[in-house]
């Protein structure tokens, strides 16, 4: 699947069939998290790949009571490693790029499981203690997401999200782009605009020819019947 399709493909997927995924394609989703950017080419990001049945069921019953989870046939927990930015970065590192880090990383996940044909979904809310103890995570590694993976069980309907142009501004915040269509590269509506001002000036000069050319004409009339007199 072309990048942009899965882009425009992904969804939140909550209810999955149960087919195992082949390892090949988890090998290639967990790849896809690894080679995503990190502050100071840290990779100061752990996955924890959980297919086992019984901590799937754990993990369903720490997340805010979305028992759904239990369904997927695998969970990975998306661990953060805040020491190492602290350490690098001082407090913005560990309270701000340790969640970017590992952000990105989930979302290059997520999207490398729709090109591969299987559903996915981020799940930030979850009890963090209850799963540190679950899964041994010690003090100096947070856990920022669970994502579940596995082939989904229904079609996710599209969806409809706002025009393009209300998501950006130019050069300063609040500041409507005044030609948007330029930036987005969407051309026609610029030669439609050309068009227009074209059929409105062919419009003004045929208006004023057929008032000039009613002046000759009522004009040779005039001669003709003085003519006539």
């Amino acid at each position: 699947m072309d990048l942009f399709d899965a882009i425009v493909a992904r969804r939140s997927i909550r209810k999955y069939i149960d087919k195992p995924v082949e390892f090949n394609k988890i090998t290639k989703i967990i790849e896809a998290g690894r080679y995503a950017p990190s502050s100071g080419n840290l990779e100061d990001r752990r996955f924890i790949l959980v297919t086992d049945k019984g901590l799937i069921e754990k993990i369903s019953h720490n997340c805010g009571e979305q028992y759904w989870i239990a369904t997927a046939p695998v969970v990975v927990i998306a661990c953060a490693m805040t020491d190492i930015n602290e350490r690098n970065y001082g407090l913005r590192g560990k309270r701000l790029y340790t969640v970017q880090n590992t952000a990105v990383a989930i979302e290059n996940m997520l999207l490398a499981a729709t090109s591969l044909g299987l559903g996915s979904c981020w799940i930030g809310a979850f009890n963090e203690e209850k799963i540190k103890e679950i899964f041994k995570i010690p003090d100096n590694i947070r856990p920022q997401a669970v994502l579940t993976f596995g082939y989904s069980d229904y079609i996710p309907k599209k969806r409809k999200l706002k025009p393009i142009e209300s998501y950006f501004y130019s050069d300063k915040y609040g500041t409507a782009a005044s030609s948007p269509h330029i930036y987005l590269k969407d051309f026609s509506v610029e030669w439609n605009k050309k068009l227009q001002e074209s059929q409105d000036f062919f419009v003004r000069f045929f208006k004023r020819m057929k008032k000039a050319w009613g002046k000759v004409f009522l004009g040779e009339n005039n001669k003709n019947n003085k003519g006539k007199k």
